[in-house]
C-alpha cells in the first residue's frame, strides 16, 4: 500500500499575486492562519490531493522558480 495521499499544495493569491506557496492537511485552518500571520489573501488549492512528501518537493520547487523569476521568495514564504 502506498503512502497516503492527504496533503493539499496551495498558494495565497490576492488577485493573480502570489504571496505564499505551501502544503496542509487542513485547507480550512491554515487560510485564517495565514491571514492572521499577516499575509492575506485568500487560499487557492493547486491540484489533487499527493503525499506530504510530493508536497513538500512541489512548495520547494515553487519557491524556487518564483525566486528565480523575482529575485527573492514570495512575502509569505521565510527563509532562513
Amino acid at each position: 500500500m502506498g503512502a497516503k495521499r492527504d496533503t493539499t499544495r496551495y498558494t495565497m493569491r490576492k488577485g493573480n499575486t502570489i504571496l505564499k506557496y505551501g502544503k496542509t492537511n487542513n485547507p480550512e485552518r491554515r487560510e485564517p492562519e495565514n491571514q492572521r500571520d499577516g499575509i492575506g489573501g485568500a487560499l487557492r488549492k493547486e491540484g489533487p490531493k499527493v503525499t506530504d512528501e510530493s508536497a513538500r518537493n512541489w512548495e520547494q520547487r515553487m519557491i524556487e522558480q518564483y525566486t528565480q523569476r523575482h529575485g527573492h521568495p514570495p512575502p509569505g514564504n521565510k527563509q532562513g
